[in-house]
């Protein structure tokens, strides 16, 4: 006989591994870390989130290898505004067609993640912004409600709905900022980036935190007004806020929660309000258990608990006695005890408890109430008979055991989720998960129904099987501790015997694998068929049942095993036990009444945040203060954004911890004090308060120098061009990890009012350029570089110093190419079919007639999308051309850009710029092609994309050294890859002796 599994030689469960959550945004989102991680670590949940690249939500749900593709056991969370993918068009070229292609497309790409990726993806889709303009407006906010509902409809999306966010006052219109959405794409206020943490903390919670089960309810001062005692039935009053919680306990029952009272009173008091008091809103019928006595409350809860059998950590208690809720807190720290408050604020705190949350109701749900009432009539019966075969004749029991249907998965993957004890591997399931082996092959999947002549105990039992090699292989078989001991798992043994004998199989293998909950799983495949057990590990054994044998077993009422038995009443067990003040550390949860009373908005969230960060000034340098009502306005900020006490006036923003995107915070609330717009690159001229207050005060003038210091250092001097957004932030990594002797500058555009730059040739740029940075360093050799654009405008200017007769001794171009460079064939093309074969795959759950159709609707609706994407491109082509036309006017003339024309953007005149452009070549071995490695979505690099693997720059520059580093085509300026860019840099400039 194989040796048994005992918890002596077993080993310890393995520790759950940290939560990864990964959150994808059409606009920037770092805003939402702070708040985000604050929750999270406030509801113990312990979780790393991590931000994917920024506007790359179709990448990431695109791509198995991008950030979100790649967690499969964490929760993804993508956030979407329908406005941002059309940002930068003018509202001239954006139609119906246009709007609801994206949104056709975004649903088609969370389906094909949904097939790749089987865990839970929160998906919210915000309203639209006043930014957006008014006859857009209701084209957009239809389009996002019919996507809101499309998302519903596939399989493990978790929506955060417009209710969702409305509970913790998020509002677009209230929290939407102008000047920081303009600055750095940061639509929110703080306080609403707060909100928006909050829906998501919330969702969190619901996902990694199971609903507990029952809501107990004090009644006098909770449910009603007064004291029934004292005041009598008629005497009681039913104001709105009672009535609030009265309403709150039926909506909760009705999701499956089992409602009790506890109450200190007389019991016919109690009876006669619910009796004689029409306009009671809860009814008896709402109600499963009551203790309504003079013992302690504590104690009555232990006494509802034995008679649910249910442990304590599924019960909430609301109460309106501060007494009586902390002798309750004391006595039992795993029942959640709700102090409830104020009327004023009782509907908020009924909103905002989060205990009873759940992702998906099921028809169990709902009828839970009844079911355990139908348990308590068996209960009682079982008590009043002595033959046990007697008992279970008398309950006419019926077992239907199917292939689980539409209604169902729900209901398969909860079970999954929650039954622990007859559970043979523990493996949890996701819907979208079982639906997918639903539709595998050889996969045999079986829900078990039992009713009997008391009533129906609903879904109870599932199990998933394979047929390998001809063996039933068993990789799930579970069943809900209510009917064991019934005869329903010999039923299931039987019945997977007939499906395994039905396809030839010779075996049935059921996999068992120990947990410390599990041993009535193990104790009944004993029973059964304990000669046929192979121990593989000692915590791993497989029954390996002869199907002759397995047809044949049969419930023996009265010998079923002690451990199954005592499955039924293992939670009441459980309850006696006193809790050690370790455990009552663990269990106690009163973080759900801050949760229901004050961290219910945004700012409350804020404000919780910053009192946690504020932090003492740590530098060497003496501490300045302010001179006037600018700097003291400065000061504020500085310290409310940077979480500092006492910052000087001429402290460093960087040294104290300031960031690029703090900068457009702090730059978005300078612009509501003052009515000044600054740019970002401005911190790098003024990075302290005093300097800063220069460009504020009213006799400040603007100044044309576009050489930057981004990290001073030494002789020698590394000058880095913009990027095709007239960007030099992006280098200030780069320029930190370079060394002392070196200093490095950037250099932006020159630009003048509604004019991004008044250079309308790559050519003319980079003679202005040239003539900046000799103010800087007025003789050779120089050093050269820039990322995309500004590695083609560094060519130029090395080119044109060269001709001038100065030595250049670096040009380092990062994943640049040359204005005509190839690009690899086909691309669209391919990323096209991919589509296509999710679509064709997506169309194979439908009958042939649905499928025709789906796929003609499908098909018809991308050829009219690529024509209006086209038609789209074509026009925004003509009138960039004609602006840029008007701009080329404008410069000659030295006249101002006309008022009734949208600007254009800096992007849009460098492209037009590179079109005009012919570079000239160069015979220097001091060109540098630094390539990044890898990348996706818009961070995706160059060598992905172009044919040659030069990008055309060989054509110019025969002698031109290539290399590769790390990162993408943006990412290789971001930590960690910058340090080994800067390095590759230092060296070729510290070899040039």
């Amino acid at each position: 006989m194989s040796e048994k599994v005992t918890q002596d030689n077993l080993k310890k469960e393995a520790v759950d591994e940290k939560l990864k959550i990964v959150v994808s945004a059409t606009f920037t989102i770092d805003y939402l870390l702070p708040s985000l991680n604050y929750l999270l670590d406030f509801t113990k949940v312990s979780a790393d989130v991590e931000l994917a690249p920024y506007h790359q939500v179709f990448q990431q749900l695109l791509d198995p290898f991008s950030t979100i593709g790649q967690n499969n056991k964490g929760i993804n969370i993508c956030i979407v505004r329908i406005e941002d993918f059309f940002r930068d068009q003018f509202e001239s070229t954006i139609t119906q067609t246009h709007i609801e292609k994206i949104a056709s497309e975004l649903i088609e790409a969370v389906r094909q993640f949904n097939l790749k990726v089987k865990n839970s993806l929160l998906f919210a889709v915000l309203p639209c912004s006043p930014r957006v303009a008014g006859h857009l407006k209701p084209i957009i906010n239809n389009v996002t409600s019919s996507l809101r509902n499309d998302l519903l409809k596939v399989n493990a999306v978790v929506d955060i709905s417009a209710q969702d966010l409305s509970s913790v006052s998020f509002d677009v219109d209230a929290g939407y900022d102008t000047v920081s959405d303009e600055l750095a794409h940061v639509p929110f206020s703080e306080s609403t980036y707060a909100a928006l943490a909050l829906a998501i903390a919330r969702k969190v919670h619901l996902l990694k935190t199971p609903a507990r089960k029952v809501l107990v309810l004090d009644c006098d001062n909770t449910i009603w007004q007064g004291v029934v005692g004292e005041d009598g039935v008629e005497g009681i009053v039913l104001s709105d806020a009672f009535l609030a919680i009265q309403q709150f306990a039926i909506d909760t029952q009705s999701k499956g929660v089992l409602v009790c009272l506890a109450s200190k009173n007389a019991e016919k008091d109690v009876m006669d309000v619910f009796e004689k008091r029409d306009d009671m809103l809860l009814k008896m019928q709402h109600i499963v258990a009551h203790r309504i006595n003079w013992e302690p409350k504590y104690a009555n809860l232990q006494s509802l608990a034995s008679e649910l059998n249910l442990g304590l950590d599924s019960f909430v208690f609301l109460d309106d006695n501060p007494v009586e809720c902390g002798q309750m807190r004391q006595a039992l720290p795993n029942v959640v005890t709700l102090q409830v408050p104020k009327d004023e604020i009782v509907n908020t705190f009924l909103r905002h408890i989060w205990l009873f949350d759940k992702q998906a109701i099921t028809e169990e749900d709902t009828k839970r109430t009844q079911m355990y009432r139908e348990n308590s009539a068996r209960q009682e019966l079982e008590s009043n008979v002595t033959d046990i075969h007697e008992f279970l004749a008398s309950l006419d029991l019926l077992i239907d055991i199917q292939a689980p249907d539409e209604n169902d998965f729900s209901r398969v993957s909860q079970l999954t989720q929650r039954t622990n004890q007859f559970n043979f591997t523990t493996i949890r399931r996701s819907e979208s998960e079982i639906r997918g082996l639903a539709e595998a092959d050889n996969t045999i999947l079986r829900r078990v129904k039992v009713s009997d002549r008391f009533g129906d105990y609903g879904l109870v039992g599932f199990c998933i099987a394979k047929i390998i090699n001809q063996v039933l292989v068993v990789d799930t078989l579970l069943l809900s501790c209510r009917v064991l001991g019934r005869g329903v798992e010999h039923a299931i043994l039987r019945s997977l015997a007939d499906i395994a004998k039905e396809a030839n199989c010779t075996r049935l293998d059921i996999e068992y694998k120990y947990t410390s909950k599990n041993e009535p799983a193990r104790a009944f495949a004993d029973s059964v068929a304990d000669k046929f057990n192979e121990m593989i590990t000692d915590v791993h054994s497989i029954y390996r049942i002869p199907i002759s044998h397995a047809i044949a077993i049969k419930h023996i009422p009265g010998k079923d095993p002690e451990a199954v038995i005592n499955a039924r009443t293992s939670e009441t067990k459980k309850i006696s036990k006193p809790l050690t003040n370790q455990a009552a550390k663990l269990t106690h949860a009163d973080y759900y009444e801050e949760l229901a009373t004050k961290l219910t908005d945004g700012q409350a969230v804020l404000n919780a945040l910053q009192s946690t960060i504020i932090r003492q000034r740590d530098l060497n340098t003496p501490y300045i203060a302010p001179q006037n009502s600018i700097e003291s306005d400065l000061q504020a900020l500085w310290q409310n954004l940077l979480g500092i006490e006492s910052i000087g006036v001429e402290d460093d923003y960087f040294a104290i911890g300031g960031t690029s995107l703090l900068a457009a915070r702090l730059f978005t609330e300078i612009a509501h004090l003052y009515n000044v717009r600054l740019k970002l690159t401005t911190i790098l001229d003024a990075p302290t308060i005093r300097r800063l207050s220069g460009y504020i005060s009213p006799d400040h003038s603007s100044t044309s120098n576009i050489v930057v210091t981004l990290k001073q250092g030494g002789s020698k001097k590394l000058f880095l061009v913009h990027d095709g957004d007239g960007e030099i932030l992006l280098y200030r990594n780069l320029a930190l990890c370079m060394p002392n002797d070196i200093e490095v500058f950037g250099i932006k555009p020159y630009s003048a009012p509604n004019i991004p730059t008044i250079h309308n040739s790559i050519e003319s740029m980079a003679v202005y350029y040239v003539s900046a940075l000799r103010l800087k360093q007025s003789s050779g050799p120089y050093y050269l570089g820039g990322m995309c654009a500004g590695g083609l405008i560094a060519y130029a200017m090395a080119t044109y110093l060269e001709q001038s007769g100065e030595k250049v001794n670096l040009v380092a171009i990062l994943d640049a190419a040359t204005p005509h460079a190839a690009k690899k064939p086909n691309l669209a093309t391919k990323a096209r079919n991919q589509r296509l074969l999710a679509m064709l795959q997506e169309s194979k759950k439908l009958n042939l007639m649905h499928r025709a159709i789906y796929l003609a609707k499908h098909i018809i609706t991308k050829i009219l999308n690529t024509l209006a994407w086209e038609f789209n491109s074509r026009l925004r082509y003509v009138l960039v051309k004609l602006r840029f036309k008007v701009l080329n006017y404008v410069l000659k003339h030295n006249k101002s850009w006309p008022s009734f024309l949208p600007a254009l953007t800096f992007r849009e005149i460098y492209n037009s710029a590179e079109n005009q452009c012919q570079l000239k070549s160069t015979t220097s071995e001091k060109m540098l092609l630094i390539r990044a490695e890898d990348g996706e979505g818009d961070d995706v690099a160059y060598q992905k994309i172009y044919a040659d693997e030069t990008f055309g720059w060989r054509k110019l520059a025969p002698k031109i050294i290539q290399t590769d580093v790390l990162g993408g085509h943006a990412s290789m300026l971001q930590e960690p890859n910058a340090k080994g860019l800067a390095n590759l840099i230092k060296e070729r400039m510290q070899a040039d002796k």
